[in-house]
């Protein structure tokens, strides 16, 4: 009897236990339902977005993208600009909104987590692609629609995205014969995988360089840089040290204002030796890789050079124009950077007497040279480049060149690592844009805008490999590079 009861009372608390999981609401992956976010423009729900979320979201997507191609396949009637290229340009619109996620969140706060999605998605998506553009019915079709161009009273815009269309498959080994398609396949495999360990042990090896320096260590660096340090020291639990770190938001600071010529000297040594130092994390065996199946890729697609083949579709469109181009800057940059080592020299022989001026001594001299010629002292400025000072002139810019409007909106943030101001254009309807001013842990570039179209844009007709609408700011407040997309 007493059996029974224990049998009883451990049944009943199963099942109670069972009933109150069941209760539970498992957690919605907001990237399986796109259509469905209610946030301003329709920004990504970063909040909401988990690592777990991705890799479900890539299958689904991958295989939408798949069922939309093979609608344009197995459609019997006459190929046409609606029914081929437009088609085609409106399919993946789940995967590419995906993956621009993904990169963004992956670049900004790369985790463990996330380079396991990567490292798993990676030559997934580079199948997938592979999968499309080596697709010999599909670009029956597409040529179909290229080969009449000019016949079909086309519009002045769809002419030359048919003949972008053509080209992409044409540049993804459309045209070769099966056994070159599967070793060009093989090839991108093994480029999306060397990708993926390139930048973990890139990673790996700013995570891995610590300078801890104490209280008597800190000669020359203003009052911001060493709270700054402190504070970095304080969240890895060493209390009352001074963090850097081998991320320009941590090592510029020390190069350009350290009195201490040995602590420039080290940082910036560990910075160049990065994958260079014949241990698990050395990337010379990956670069050497990227070169030989680059080369290979190139000859098989018909370019003499992986520089041909990238540059085809540039605006140099070949390498010999790109070094002209360079030298036409580099020749005069050199001189100018020659001057003002002539006028730094004396500098560094006043504080150390016969000494050669090496790399790790160039910020440092720089920004006394700047104090002593022009009373230019960058700590100084940096109270009028407040976030807000800076987002607005970015905003203002914008405007002047795109009519870009801010709509003063934000969005929830995902570990406060992007910030986020939905705009829109005058010329067009409502867009979306991601400003990034802060790089934890160094990860990524400062001041980044990423702008998406808004719900109701049209389709952006640039195919795959373009860069689309895309606008180049310079950068503001010494945040570094900034992009814009107006749609």
């Amino acid at each position: 009897m007493r059996r029974f009861s224990e049998l009883f009372l451990f049944g009943m608390l199963f099942m109670s236990t069972v009933s109150c999981r069941s209760g539970e609401k498992k957690e919605e992956n907001p990237l399986l339902d796109i259509e469905a976010w209610e946030t301003p423009y329709r920004v990504p729900p970063f909040d909401r977005i988990r690592p777990e979320h991705y890799l479900p979201a890539f299958e689904r997507a991958m295989a939408i993208h798949d069922a939309e191609i093979d609608a344009i396949v197995t459609n019997n009637d006459a190929p046409d600009f609606r029914n081929v290229i437009e088609a085609y340009d409106d399919a993946g619109r789940m995967l590419e909104e995906v993956a621009l996620i993904f990169e963004m969140v992956s670049s900004a706060d790369m985790t463990d987590q996330l380079m396991a999605v990567q490292e798993n998605v990676m030559p997934r998506l580079a199948a997938h692609s592979d999968r499309i553009g080596m697709n010999a019915k599909l670009f029956e079709k597409v040529k179909s629609v290229y080969d009449q161009r000019l016949s079909l009273s086309l519009e002045p815009d769809q002419v030359p995205l048919v003949a972008k269309i053509y080209t992409e498959f044409v540049r993804s080994g459309a045209l070769l014969g099966d056994a070159d398609k599967a070793r060009l396949q093989e090839i991108n495999e093994a480029l999306s995988l060397a990708s993926v360990e390139f930048g973990r042990h890139l990673l790996a090896e700013n995570d891995r360089y610590r300078l801890l320096l104490g209280s008597d260590e800190l000669e020359g660096l203003p009052t911001g840089v060493r709270e700054t340090a402190m504070q970095a020291a304080r969240e890895i639990g060493e209390e009352g040290k001074y963090l850097f770190t081998l991320s320009q938001p941590s090592m510029i600071p020390l190069l350009t204002y350290s009195s201490r010529r040995d602590l420039r000297e080290q940082i910036y040594k560990a910075y160049l030796r990065r994958g260079n130092q014949d241990d698990d994390l050395d990337n010379k065996r990956l670069i050497a890789d990227f070169i030989r199946l680059r080369s290979e890729k190139a000859r098989l697609l018909g370019f003499e050079s992986y520089a041909d083949y990238v540059l085809a579709e540039q605006m140099a469109r070949t390498p010999r124009a790109a070094y002209e181009l360079l030298d036409e800057i580099w020749t005069p940059a050199l001189e100018r950077a020659g001057q003002e080592l002539a006028e730094m020299q004396p500098l560094l022989e006043a504080d150390i007497p016969g000494a050669t001026f090496e790399s790790w001594d160039w910020w440092y001299y720089a920004e006394k040279l700047r104090k002593k010629n022009y009373a230019l002292d960058q700590e100084m400025l940096r109270p009028y480049f407040s976030l807000e000072n800076v987002q607005s002139g970015i905003f203002f810019l914008a405007n002047r060149l795109r009519h870009y409007v801010p709509s003063g909106q934000r969005a929830p943030l995902q570990r406060g690592v992007l910030g986020l101001r939905g705009a829109g254009c005058r010329l067009l309807p409502s867009g979306r844009a991601l400003f990034r001013p802060f790089s934890p842990c160094g990860q990524g570039e400062r001041g980044l805008v990423r702008l998406f179209p808004g719900a109701e844009l049209p389709r952006r007709r640039a195919g795959r490999s373009g860069g689309g609408n895309r606008l180049q700011l310079p950068a503001a407040g010494g945040l570094g590079p900034l992009a814009a997309d107006c749609g």
